[in-house]
């Protein structure tokens, strides 16, 4: 059964995924970072880019493109490219989800997020996903 993890009082979303995205690339693993539409992930890549000056983070926008080679894929499209981890920025449960080996749910601090966030949290319980919670 796919795990399911919510990281919860996240002050800076781009800070959280850099970290993931290197213990990703350390380890062998490899995550869609799903977001909610083109422009956010475009905000995430760009600022993925100017996080940490001494780090490369092997990113792409298209789970076709070169997909091999990268440790992560930034979209808002279903289509994964692989079925290690999800990061999910967006309100909703991520399409398919199951179909991947973790899922990473990240609560920002602000109401609409906790909120949207509570109500997947009963999404998955209700349905018996085993759920870690990790307060930031």
């Amino acid at each position: 059964m796919t795990e399911v993890a919510f990281y919860t009082n996240v002050l800076d979303e781009t800070r959280l995924i850099g970290k993931l995205i290197y213990k990703a690339q350390t380890v062998g693993r490899k995550l869609h970072i799903s977001v909610r539409n083109e422009r956010h992930g475009e905000k995430i890549a760009k600022n993925l880019y100017g996080a940490e000056p001494t780090s490369f983070f092997a990113i792409s926008s298209s789970p076709h493109s070169m997909h091999d080679l990268t440790s992560a894929i930034i979209s808002d499209t279903s289509e994964y490219g692989h079925n290690d981890i999800i990061v999910n920025l967006t309100s909703e449960i991520p399409d398919n989800f199951s179909a991947f080996k973790r899922v990473i749910e990240i609560v920002s601090q602000d109401e609409e997020s906790i909120n949207a966030a509570r109500n997947r949290y009963r999404w998955y319980k209700d349905r018996g996903y085993s759920i870690a919670t990790h307060k930031l």
